[in-house]
């Protein structure tokens, strides 16, 4: 957290005002995923939310109650979706980071994004017209801790080569094996059948709401994740400020940089 200097939150300046105000408003991956397949919003939505695309010359798919052979598949380009991250409420933030800071501003807010960021923003977030400014994100989520009441886990969004891959040659694809040792880490991998064998388990499916392909780094996401509620539908939470968040127009926001 040290390199990050402030919180953003983009939006309709109704929903930004609501979220100054005190309301988290969580999303789950389903949501994601309807907003880029039937909006076809790709920055706003994510087809690739609580999901993994496998790419492989063999795929062996294995029944986990008996172990035996269920399907074998050459050539695989597969979306598997977790199941059990599919409901998980997930609240998004822009992350401002050092660099994103103009060290010659003596007073007020120093946020100086690079024009390309800027862009983004307006790409992925066509219809947003205000920001949210957080410049406490430590105290933030110590106040969003103290009043959710149950528990959460956070952190920046890691970048990968999700889903394309990576060019293994000029007809197969690779999985991005930094991407997968992310998902995998908090397990140690177990030797089966002479292979080494890793295991991405329930309790730790949180991992991939923290992944996303490196189509979105310009995002420079921050999430916030209830691991343990389930929702059918967006959902607000009540939160408890320490500070104030000021929320002001987006473009003047940008001009003012």
């Amino acid at each position: 957290m040290s390199r990050i200097k402030y919180f953003l939150k983009f939006g309709k300046k109704k929903d930004v005002k609501s979220f100054a105000d005190g309301t988290l408003y969580c999303s789950n991956a389903q949501t994601f995923w309807g907003i880029e397949d039937k909006l076809k919003i790709k920055g706003q939505g994510d087809k690739l939310e609580a999901s993994s695309r496998f790419f492989g010359q063999r795929m062996l798919v294995y029944d986990c109650d008996d172990k035996c052979l269920v399907a074998e598949v050459p050539n695989c380009n597969a979306l598997v979706r977790y199941e059990p991250a599919e409901r998980t409420p997930v609240f998004c933030l822009f992350s401002v980071y050092e660099e994103d800071c103009d060290a010659d501003f003596t007073d007020g807010i120093n946020i100086k994004l690079s024009e390309q960021i800027k862009q983004t923003i307006r790409n992925h977030f066509p219809n947003a017209d205000a920001v949210a400014i957080i410049d406490d994100p430590n105290q933030f989520l110590r106040d969003v801790e103290d009043s959710i009441g149950t528990e959460i886990k956070h952190g920046e969004v890691q970048y990968f080569y999700i889903d394309k891959g990576l060019p293994a040659d000029d007809e197969q694809r690779a999985m991005d094996m930094q991407y997968m040792k992310y998902l995998v880490q908090d397990e140690p991998p177990v030797v089966e059948n002479g292979k080494m064998a890793y295991r991405f388990l329930t309790k730790h499916v949180y991992r991939s709401l923290l992944c996303k392909d490196v189509f979105f780094k310009d995002e420079q996401e921050y999430r916030i994740i209830l691991v343990n509620e389930k929702i059918s539908e967006g959902t607000s939470y009540p939160v408890r400020y320490s500070r104030k968040i000021r929320v002001v127009d987006l473009e003047k926001f940008f001009e003012n940089m």
